[in-house]
């Protein structure tokens, strides 16, 4: 005669839940509520950030990029005009 080798002789009846009518669970939901609005305060935080760069800091770095780059083009320009005038 075989024996069930996942039979272990325990039944439903054997084990016990325990409940405990505490307030832990309103505890660990506050807990969860505080972590979630700490991350999403975190979130809004860096999407304002973004949002004040691209409207104070992102302009004026572009403005000083294309001074730089007329500057460029027209030391350039007079580079070539004296190598020309020369020839």
């Amino acid at each position: 005669m075989a024996t069930d080798p996942f039979d272990f002789g325990d039944t439903v009846e054997d084990f016990e839940v325990e409940t405990d009518d505490s307030s832990a669970p309103a505890d660990n939901n506050r807990t969860f509520m505080m972590v979630a609005g700490g991350m999403g305060l975190l979130v809004m935080l860096t999407l304002i950030c973004f949002a004040a760069y691209a409207f104070f800091f992102a302009p004026s770095q572009k403005a000083a990029q294309q001074a730089q780059m007329a500057t460029v083009e027209a030391q350039n320009t007079e580079i070539a005009a004296g190598l020309t005038g020369t020839a």
